[in-house]
């Protein structure tokens, strides 16, 4: 026998599991990033190695990074204004307009957050003036 209120109540129920299902995807989405670190972060940045300040260095939750927020943190202030003053390395072609991520890997297991391995010749080789 065919209960129309019945079939009323299941498709009810689908609509709420949905609708739970889909709310639900938000949270789980920022809790999967904040739980999903690439690996712990050099020493020179232990201090905020943690899930509680992941937005430090990362834009709104997401693995997006920016300038930014490296070049407005601790001793790097003074980097920031000889890359406005078109000086040295940094304000070179081959590095100005990247990312800053492109050479320095913060979650990089080799901890090389220096960038040495993507410098020609490296420390040993690299003009200081």
């Amino acid at each position: 026998m065919f209960r129309p209120l019945q079939g009323f109540k299941l498709g009810r129920r689908a609509v709420l599991i949905g609708i739970a299902l889909v709310v639900g995807v938000g949270p789980a989405q920022a809790d999967d990033f904040s739980t999903s670190s690439p690996g712990a972060l050099t020493s020179s940045h232990a201090t905020i190695d943690g899930a509680d300040h992941c937005n430090d260095c990362h834009v709104n939750g997401t693995k997006e990074l920016t300038n930014d927020k490296c070049l407005g943190c601790h001793d790097h202030k003074d980097l920031a204004g000889r890359i406005s003053a078109g000086k040295g390395y940094h304000a070179s072609s081959g590095v100005k307009g990247k990312k800053c991520e492109t050479c320095h890997h913060e979650h990089d297991k080799r901890k090389d957050i220096m960038g040495w391995s993507s410098v020609i010749g490296g420390q040993d080789k690299f003009d200081h003036d």
